[in-house]
C-alpha cells in the first residue's frame, strides 16, 4: 500500500453528548440532559448526516432501566485513498449499542447486569481501536492537557424491587499510551455517606460545581434565591419531593446553560423514575 495516498485522515463525525444530571431520594430518580450536539466532523469529507436517533441522549429499556449517555454518540472514520474514501475501523454509534443492549435485555436482568452487558458490549465494540489512535487517526485537541480522556460514558439506572441503583460505565483514552479502556461498572448509588439525596453529574458541570464550591458568589445567591428548598438540600443532605428533585435538576442545567450555551442547550430532557412506576420522559424548553 502507497502510504503516501492514505495521508488525508478525517474524523468523519464525533457528535458530542454534554451535560446529564442524576439525582436520588427516596421518592425516586430524576434524570436531565440537555440536547445540544457538538460537532467534530471534517464538512468536507462527513459521509452523512446523523439521524435524530443517532443523537438522542436518553433512553428507556422495558419501562425499567434508564441509560443517559454524555461524550462521543457516533464516531466513523474515513480515509481518501486519491480515488475514494475509505472506512476505517469499525463505526461507533450509541443508539446502535443500546438498541442492541435492548434486544439483549430480559426481565430477569437485575440494574447491574443490564450495566455489565452494556461493558460486554463496549469492550467488543471498541475491540482494536488502540490501532486508530497509534496511526494518529484521532487526535489530542491543541493545548489540551495530556490525561486521560472521557470517549463515552453511560449512566444506567432504575429498581431492583423496592432498591434504587445507579451505576457508570464507559470508555477512556490514554494519550499517554495511545490506548483504550472499559471502565470497571461502578456503582454510584446507594450511596453510605448519604441517607436522603444523592446528585451525580456527568459532563460539563463547572458552573454547577462552582454552586458548592463558591457559596458567596452572586451567581450562587442568585440560585438559592431562585430556589431556596431545593438549593439547601445536598449541603444538609435534606429530602425532596419528585417535583422538587425535577425542579433542582432543570435549574443545574439552566446555570450550566447560561455558563456554556455553546456546548450546553435547550431543551432538556427529564426521566423520572418512580419506585414501582412507569418511567416517563418530558421535554423542557425552559
Amino acid at each position: 500500500m502507497n502510504r503516501i495516498a492514505w495521508l488525508c485522515v478525517f474524523l468523519a463525525s464525533q457528535c458530542c453528548a454534554t451535560t446529564v444530571v442524576t439525582i436520588v431520594t427516596v421518592h425516586g430518580i430524576v434524570i436531565c440532559a440537555d440536547s445540544m450536539n457538538s460537532d467534530e466532523s471534517s464538512k468536507e469529507l462527513m459521509p452523512r448526516k446523523p439521524s435524530t436517533a443517532e443523537r438522542q441522549k436518553t433512553f428507556i429499556i422495558q419501562d425499567r432501566v434508564a441509560l443517559a449517555h454524555d461524550g462521543s454518540m457516533i464516531l466513523e472514520f474515513v480515509m481518501f485513498d486519491g480515488k475514494k474514501l475509505v472506512q476505517v475501523g469499525t463505526p461507533y454509534s450509541v443508539a446502535r449499542i443500546v438498541g442492541d443492549l435492548s434486544r439483549d435485555t430480559s426481565l430477569m436482568d437485575t440494574i447491574v447486569g443490564v450495566a455489565t452487558k452494556l461493558r460486554q458490549k463496549l469492550v467488543s465494540q471498541f475491540n482494536g481501536f488502540d490501532a486508530i489512535l497509534k496511526e494518529g487517526y484521532m487526535k489530542r485537541k491543541e493545548g489540551h492537557p495530556i490525561e486521560d480522556d472521557t470517549l463515552t460514558h453511560f449512566t444506567i439506572a432504575g429498581y431492583d424491587g423496592p432498591t434504587a441503583h445507579v451505576y457508570e460505565v464507559g470508555v477512556a483514552l490514554s494519550w499517554r499510551t495511545f490506548t483504550h479502556y472499559v471502565t470497571p461498572v461502578r456503582a454510584m448509588y446507594p450511596q453510605p455517606n448519604r441517607k436522603n439525596i444523592s446528585l451525580f453529574v456527568q459532563g460539563y458541570s463547572d458552573a454547577i460545581q462552582d454552586l458548592w464550591k463558591n457559596p458567596n458568589s452572586p451567581r450562587t445567591r442568585k440560585f438559592a434565591a431562585a430556589f431556596p428548598s431545593e438549593y439547601r438540600t445536598l449541603p444538609d443532605d435534606l429530602d425532596l419531593s419528585l417535583s422538587q428533585m425535577i425542579t433542582l435538576a432543570r435549574g443545574l442545567l439552566a446555570i450550566q446553560i447560561e455558563r456554556t450555551p455553546s456546548y450546553v442547550a435547550y431543551p432538556l430532557i427529564v426521566v423520572t423514575i418512580p419506585p414501582g412506576g412507569h418511567i416517563t420522559t418530558k421535554s423542557y424548553n425552559k
